[in-house]
């Protein structure tokens, strides 16, 4: 979450590009958040034999939320983020090894996150693929359809605007016709 505007605000001194990656990167986790909560609530799915749960209440939250897998998708998209941002904007300049060096690093350690759920048999192994594809998917997909090499104006494109009420919340899709 703090590559692309740190790197752009204090390496490359762009207030302004660290202030838009940091939306972008808000926007991105928002949605890919609101998606983890939504299917756990609507599809809740019993963790794997043995996960730690509390015997001693009828109803434990944790134990019924293992599909899809939120830690997957998180770090996931995080490392996605990173991906689109520093394909889009090479952020550490040069020839753009360093930024494939940075991509490569945060795929390698979301794998291994996601791994580690399985292997602490805190999720299935379908829990944490669906997760990861969520994940990866709005991390790379949404910054580079909205806000990255789009030949059309801010207002040609529109706006994606996640929201939160009281009693639940959404996304507006906002657009000048």
């Amino acid at each position: 979450m703090l590559d692309g505007p740190v790197t752009a605000g204090w390496a490359a001194s762009n207030k302004d590009a660290a202030i838009q990656l940091s939306l972008i990167n808000a926007e991105t986790f928002a949605v890919t958040e609101v998606l983890n909560l939504t299917i756990s609530n609507v599809l809740p799915r019993n963790r794997p034999e043995g996960a730690a749960c509390d015997p001693n209440t009828l109803y434990d939250p944790y134990c019924v939320k293992s599909f899809w897998s939120g830690h997957a998708a998180n770090v996931f998209a995080a490392a996605a983020l990173v991906c689109a941002e520093h394909e889009s904007l090479g952020l550490y300049g040069g020839d753009g090894t360093a930024d494939t060096v940075a991509c490569v690093t945060s795929l390698t350690v979301a794998s291994t996150v996601s791994v580690l759920r399985i292997a602490t048999n805190n999720h299935y192994a379908s829990d944490v693929t669906i997760g990861a594809a969520v994940g990866g998917a709005t991390g790379y997909l949404m910054p580079r359809l909205l806000h990255f090499n789009s030949s059309k104006s801010s207002q040609e494109r529109g706006y994606l605007i996640p929201h939160v009420e009281a009693h639940g919340g959404g996304l507006t899709y906002v657009k000048a016709w």
